[in-house]
């Protein structure tokens, strides 16, 4: 019974230890089956996360030379920086794209990245062509290039590389299904080996196979979830590109859309302007500037600026006497200088120029824009500006500028000399100062009609000084119009007139007054009555006329002597005067007749009243020389249009009239239409 017993424990002893020994193998097996899953699994997260990170890198890299290509097209003064980088660029593209092609191992991606190779040749010729015609300075078909020739590849390129992450990321889901499918067939196997103990070791068993599953499919989610990962990452960095893809285009569309409007600006400026670089090289011009020295811009773009300007081979003054790069580094917003240019002709010019700083990322003034402006005009007129202005300044006759209310805002100096008012005293001020009440505002009013009418005025004013002196000016005022033709200011050139004025008026007096009783004459007397008559007519108004004789007279000239009878026909014109209105005329015909022009009168018989007044006052004696002297006076009366139409007519009615007052016993009056029919004419 013991031996049973103990052969039993021998024998479960020995079943136990071939069921450990056939657990440990089977342990064994397993844990090799899947360690190599695990390496194996290891191997496809692995290869499959270095191809998207190289697939990510070779995305960066196309983007960053298509960014380097744009700045090499819009900057002239990097590019050659760009264009080394640009190399560089694509020397490390070729690298990862053959890191990746190296782990594709061929097949469908090797196929693909192939395909972008092929492509990839395309792009470098035609980004090689934008380079070019950017060195060649057209940017714009260079830009025209990348548009219509490099973008459509590049989409190609992208919708490549989204090719090759799914590709990726189906192909290392179905390498992860086949290892699992391992590792499924793996525990299959283990499980047919350990069904032949399961009824004892079943508890160990599934222990064992619990410790074992739950660590493998903690690793198989973990690397699950670092490929969900990898996946969001891919599609954020697609949506990124697309973004910054948008931007791209958008801000190239502004740049170019700014760029234009400059350019269209600066070639709408009638100033010549060159950009300069730091060396003096012209980079841009200007329609102006090349149409001035006759040059066009490929002719000039990289010449120096004193090449084209002033036919020297060294820098002009204003760029390095001293160095304007250096003054407007220093805070200087600008340069201005005067300059002879010569153009490609020869011709010669003076000009001002002005230079204006550019300053780059870094604060550096590495360009400055070079503006001239043809000055050669400007300063000949300022020279016969300042000639005409020297001749007004010393000019005998005196100047005043208006604007056109008819505010003073210049005067010569003879201004001063002629009215005794300083310049001070009168600017701001209209020349009202000036008038003298001599004038009607029917006169000003005329003149003022004139020169608002664009016509010149000319004419004799009489005006006052400041000291009240009252003096004669002869002026001529001419409207100044601008551009447009309308009057901005007059002129008034005035010459003192009060000698010349004063000799005419005597001339005038000598011509048309009596020389001894200082009354019209008969010229005086007939232009007169001449004026009178045409009123008369126009209105249909009476008049009269007088003629006056005095009595006695010879026989007072003849006893008393000729200065007393002078005396005596002074002292009767004063008596005349005295006794009609001031409109009415009292003229001497000559000897001692006299004339009465009545200028306006209601009825025939008004002109009573003013004979009696002159009979009475010539009756009165006149004491001359203590001598009482007595005289009378014959008066005839002509009335128009009653005795006559016509002046010499009225003048010689009157006459009779007199004379019949003179042969009916004197010192009396008659009118000619009372005579007796038997007065003829």
């Amino acid at each position: 019974m013991m031996k049973s017993s103990y052969r039993f424990y021998i024998i479960i002893a020995a079943g136990f230890i071939v069921f450990l020994t056939m657990m440990v193998a089977l342990i064994s097996i397993g844990h090799m089956g899947l360690d190599g899953n695990y390496k194996e699994l290891d191997k496809i997260i692995s290869v499959s996360s270095l191809k998207t990170e190289l697939a990510q890198e070779m995305r960066y890299l196309i983007r960053n030379e298509a960014v380097l290509v744009r700045n090499a097209l819009m900057d002239d003064v990097n590019r050659a920086d760009e264009i080394r980088r640009i190399s560089e660029n694509r020397k490390r593209y070729e690298e990862v794209k053959g890191n990746l092609v190296l782990l594709s191992n061929g097949g469908h991606v090797g196929l693909l990245i192939e395909q972008m190779s092929n492509d990839d040749k395309t792009t470098r010729r035609l980004w090689d062509n934008v380079i070019e015609q950017a060195q060649g300075g057209n940017i714009q078909e260079g830009y025209s290039i990348l548009v219509r020739e490099v973008r459509p590849i590049q989409w190609k390129w992208l919708d490549t590389l989204d090719r090759i992450a799914t590709f990726e990321k189906n192909s290392a889901k179905r390498d992860y299904r086949m290892a699992y499918e391992v590792y499924i067939h793996t525990k299959d196997q283990l499980t047919i080996v350990g069904i032949l103990t399961v009824i004892i070791g079943i508890a160990i068993a599934v222990v064992i196979t619990i410790g074992i599953s739950r660590p493998l499919k903690a690793v198989i989610m973990e690397r699950t979830a670092g490929l969900e990962a990898v996946n969001e990452q891919l599609r954020g960095e697609v949506f990124m590109r697309q973004r910054i893809e948008e931007d791209l285009r958008l801000s190239m569309k502004e740049s170019r859309e700014v760029k234009q409007m400059v350019e269209s600006i600066m070639h709408g400026i009638t100033d010549e302007i060159f950009l300069i670089t730091r060396d003096y090289k012209i980079v841009w011009a200007n329609e102006s500037a090349l149409g001035k020295y006759g040059y066009g811009l490929s002719e000039i773009i990289g010449k120096f600026c004193y090449e084209v300007t002033h036919k020297k081979e060294s820098p002009c003054d204003v760029l390095t006497e001293p160095c304007v790069f250096d003054d407007l580094q220093n805070g200087m917003k600008h340069k201005t200088v005067e300059h002879v240019h010569t153009g490609r002709d020869g011709k010669r010019s003076l000009v001002e120029v002005t230079v204006y700083p550019i300053f780059d990322e870094n604060g550096q003034v590495g360009r400055v824009v070079h503006v001239s402006k043809d000055i050669t005009e400007r300063v000949k007129m300022q020279e016969q500006v300042m000639v005409l202005s020297a001749a007004v300044e010393q000019s005998p006759v005196a100047v005043v500028i208006t604007d056109i209310t008819g505010k003073v805002e210049y005067v010569n100096p003879q201004f001063t000399r002629m009215t005794r008012y300083k310049p001070e005293e009168v600017y701001g001020q209209t020349l009202a100062v000036l008038k003298s009440g001599k004038h009607p505002p029917e006169f000003y009013r005329e003149l003022w009609h004139t020169i608002l009418a664009g016509k010149a005025w000319h004419g004799s004013m009489c005006n006052k000084r400041k000291n009240g002196e009252p003096y004669w000016e002869s002026q001529s005022i001419s409207p100044i119009k601008n551009q447009n033709g309308q009057i901005t200011h007059f002129v008034a050139v005035k010459t003192d007139d009060t000698e010349r004025k004063r000799i005419e008026e005597q001339l005038y007096h000598m011509a048309n007054y009596d020389a001894l009783t200082d009354l019209p004459n008969r010229i005086l007397f007939y232009e007169r009555l001449s004026e009178v008559l045409k009123i008369s007519r126009r209105y249909e108004h009476q008049f009269a006329i007088m003629f006056v004789d005095l009595d006695n007279f010879k026989i007072v000239n003849d006893v008393y002597g000729h200065d007393v009878g002078d005396q005596l026909l002074k002292e009767a014109a004063n008596r005349l005067r005295g006794c009609v209105r001031t409109s009415d005329t009292v003229a001497r015909m000559g000897g001692d007749e006299f004339t009465v022009i009545l200028s306006r009168i209601s009825k025939a018989e008004d002109s009573v009243l003013i004979a009696d007044y002159i009979i009475e006052a010539l009756t009165k004696p006149f004491c001359i020389a203590g001598n009482d002297c007595f005289i009378g006076t014959s008066i005839g009366i002509s009335v128009f249009p009653l005795d006559g139409d016509d002046a010499e007519v009225l003048v010689a009615n009157a006459d009779v009239a007199m004379y019949h007052v003179k042969n009916s016993g004197k010192n009396g009056y008659r009118f000619y239409h009372a005579l007796e029919d038997d007065i003829t004419v």
